[in-house]
């Protein structure tokens, strides 16, 4: 039922994180005032770039997976996602990477997740933070973003199913678009969120 689970299986992965901020992470309670810089390790154009070198060397599928393509890298604001980080080439960049990269015959996923959220990310709340069994609200690892919460994973499934559709209006494939197909049929199917 999911070509992009079938060509993934046959590709080697390749993760390229594209930016991230400082881990550990330099101001554990980070805000638009105080975050840090992003570091750029890899454009959506030096990406391209590598994808034509992989060609040329005779890498004929890869699943090449982007980590940190969205705002302020890897674990930067998340689950604040767009609009995709400028730095690294903006919308249009990841776009015209999608398209080259699907030209050369590859799959373009990124990663994503939605078990966790950090402060600064615009659509942080408290009240979505999963509770530990101390009635505490769960704390997890600090990283680039600060202090990271738990989410609840009811919360963390909405997220999902409201942005995946949009990484994948992106020209990305693979889990993006199949997973956004997947919670559709799940909900079809007369599960609740």
């Amino acid at each position: 039922d999911y070509p992009a689970a079938d060509y993934a299986a046959q590709s080697p992965l390749i993760r390229i994180r594209c930016g991230w901020k400082p881990a550990p992470a330099v101001v554990m309670h980070q805000t638009r005032e105080n975050e840090p810089e992003m570091h750029v390790a890899c454009t959506f154009a030096r990406i391209s770039a590598l994808l034509d070198a992989m060609k040329a060397a005779g890498i004929g599928k890869a699943d090449v997976c982007l980590v940190g393509w969205n705002k302020s890298g890897h674990d930067g604001r998340w689950p604040e996602t767009f609009p995709v980080e400028p730095l690294l080439g903006g919308e249009t960049g990841l776009r015209a990477l999608a398209d080259h990269a699907h030209a050369l015959g590859y799959s373009l996923t990124c990663h994503t997740n939605h078990t966790d959220q950090y402060e600064i990310a615009d659509c942080y709340s408290a009240d979505n933070t999963r509770v530990s069994y101390s009635g505490k609200p769960a704390a997890n690892a600090v990283w680039s973003g600060g202090q990271m919460f738990d989410l609840c994973p009811k919360v963390g499934l909405a997220q999902a199913k409201a942005l995946f559709p949009k990484i994948a209006a992106l020209g990305l494939t693979g889990e993006a678009g199949e997973c956004a197909d997947a919670i559709k049929k799940w909900l079809c199917q007369g599960h609740e969120l």
